[in-house]
């Protein structure tokens, strides 16, 4: 069974997996009903690429609770419709704030009761609403956290969607999330997409709080949803998402739920001339700063991370005491409080 090129993982912290054949006589049952398919892989780590140079890092920058308040006071009225979270251009005086606004618009967007991104039901899906398949991802998100999984004879999970059977393989575990391909035959993955499990903290952060660092799942998704709006034709389609963790008792499966998205599999096409994602981003006064030609499938960037500001880059670096206030007040986020209530206490 093809599950396509290991390079969908944010390659920093990614592993290798090498697949093998699935055995189709090999199954067991779970108490819930559903089928798992035992598939021979083993695991060899990628050497880890250099990290930032060092001069992107702005090592003076500071933060106070004040900035914090200021951009969260800015992104009050935000939802996952609004299209100004962005903004047109960074000057030399502008932090790349957009991890934040975004992860305040998702929120916003809960609490007004609409939580999900479906900008778009891929073909595979086509003829399942939209409910079942978030309410499906939400139950997956959930089962495979369960760390216990992850050895050397991980299961094919074969899940049924709607009255359609759906064959999800496991390609491996970045710094950020845990990486899937979704398919419907398993002969090939030629009609598929990549499944992302996002962690609420990330080893790149340290903490163990939020992860609203560019890296995780705000920066990057959101970053990426923002690029298909603008027509960027080098990077993949988000199709589905649910940016809010929660915890879940999903068949007794007590790991947070949330925190999934659903893109295009960019090992099953080319991509299209047109505007470029480092063109795009270069009139923003941003760049990318973990390009690499790993980073690459068929000419699609696949890790929207380590995007930040040219000329005022570091408020993520994880060593200065700036993203660890960030990323406790906007945990605040994760017990139920609503931007008003995270702006009351900061005011």
């Amino acid at each position: 069974m093809n599950i396509g090129n290991i390079a969908q993982l944010p390659l920093k912290y990614a592993k290798q997996v090498q697949s093998g054949t699935v055995n189709n006589n090999n199954k067991m049952f779970s108490e819930k009903g559903d089928v798992f398919v035992k598939s021979n892989k083993s695991h060899a780590n990628i050497a880890t690429p250099p990290v930032f140079s060092g001069s992107f890092y702005n090592n003076d920058a500071t933060f106070s609770k004040n900035d914090i308040l200021k951009i969260l006071s800015e992104s009050k009225d935000l939802t996952l419709s609004s299209t100004n979270l962005l903004k047109k251009h960074y000057s030399k005086n502008d932090i790349y704030d957009f991890p934040l606004k975004f992860a305040t618009a998702c929120y916003n967007s809960r609490d007004l009761g609409n939580q999900y991104i479906t900008d778009k039901i891929p073909e595979i899906f086509k003829g399942i609403s939209e409910y079942e398949l978030c309410d499906a991802f939400d139950s997956l998100s959930s089962k495979l956290r369960d760390e216990s999984l992850f050895e050397s004879d991980f299961p094919s999970v074969v899940k049924k969607i709607g009255n359609k059977n759906f064959f999800i393989d496991y390609l491996g575990e970045g710094g950020e999330c845990k990486v899937f391909t979704i398919s419907d035959s398993l002969q090939n993955n030629d009609n598929s997409v990549i499944f992302k499990i996002y962690d609420k903290s990330s080893p790149i952060c340290n903490f163990d709080n939020f992860n609203v660092s560019n890296y995780g799942f705000y920066g990057n998704i959101g970053l990426l949803r923002e690029a298909n709006r603008a027509g960027v034709c080098d990077v993949p389609d988000l199709y589905l998402a649910n940016p809010i963790f929660s915890d879940t008792d999903i068949d007794e499966n007590f790991n947070s739920k949330g925190g999934w998205a659903v893109v295009e599999n960019a090992n099953t096409k080319d991509a299209k001339d047109g505007l470029g994602l480092k063109y795009w981003l270069r009139d923003m006064g941003l760049d990318i700063y973990d390009y690499c030609v790993d980073n690459l499938i068929n000419g699609f960037y696949i890790d929207l991370g380590g995007i930040d500001s040219r000329a005022h880059g570091g408020l993520y670096d994880n060593k200065l005491p700036a993203y660890k206030l960030i990323s406790e007040i906007y945990s605040e986020y994760l017990s139920g409080k609503t931007t008003e209530d995270i702006i009351n206490e900061l005011s």
